[in-house]
């Protein structure tokens, strides 16, 4: 019965992190396609391929990054000797990743709102990048992207202390770790 449990808590928690990566996607690709807009015809085909091949690496990569994020303070805990049971941190992670559903579809929303109006303020020259991180959809998409790691981060660990019951200073720790893991990975990609 335990197997089924752990089993079950896996799957979930791969599919739940599936579906962040399948609507980090598709916000990528709606991003791509109002940037694009602002590309001379005569260079969008290899523009968008470029962009898209770049979206979809990307985001396998980030699939397996935070796979291994949270395998990382798992096998810590291990090695001190934790009790923390894999279906607990398994379903704990669901939590986290379920956090990140929520606030990237929020930064989603911030493509419509804010992107879509400040594209026609952009010029495509060699200072788009710089253009584009002068604008407030990227400071307010970057507020978003450290807003959800921190509160995935709390609602993992009250998760794991409340479903786990395991120590307090376990679940901080795991916590901790997954924390400043995804806050050096979001700065530094």
């Amino acid at each position: 019965m335990e197997d089924i449990q752990l089993n079950r808590n896996i799957t979930t928690s791969l599919k739940v992190l599936a579906i962040f990566t399948g609507i980090s996607i598709i916000s990528g690709i709606v991003k791509n396609e109002i940037l694009l807009s602002l590309v001379d015809n005569s260079m969008q085909s290899i523009a968008r391929f470029t962009s898209y091949l770049s979206l979809f690496i990307g985001n396998m990569l980030m699939y397996i990054v935070l796979i291994i994020v949270f395998a990382i303070p798992w096998f810590l805990l291990k090695l001190l000797n934790s009790q923390i049971e894999l279906k607990n941190y398994c379903l704990s992670a669901t939590v986290f990743f379920r956090v990140l559903i929520a606030t990237e579809i929020l930064r989603f929303s911030l493509l419509w709102i804010f992107l879509y109006d400040e594209k026609n303020k952009l010029i495509c020259d060699l200072s788009l990048k710089e253009q584009l991180a002068n604008t407030l959809w990227f400071k307010l998409n970057n507020i978003f992207v450290l807003a959800s790691i921190v509160m995935g981060a709390i609602f993992f660990r009250w998760s794991l202390y409340r479903n786990g019951k395991v120590k307090f200073t376990d679940s901080l720790n795991a916590s901790i770790v997954i924390l400043i893991l995804l806050v050096l990975l979001s700065y530094n990609f």
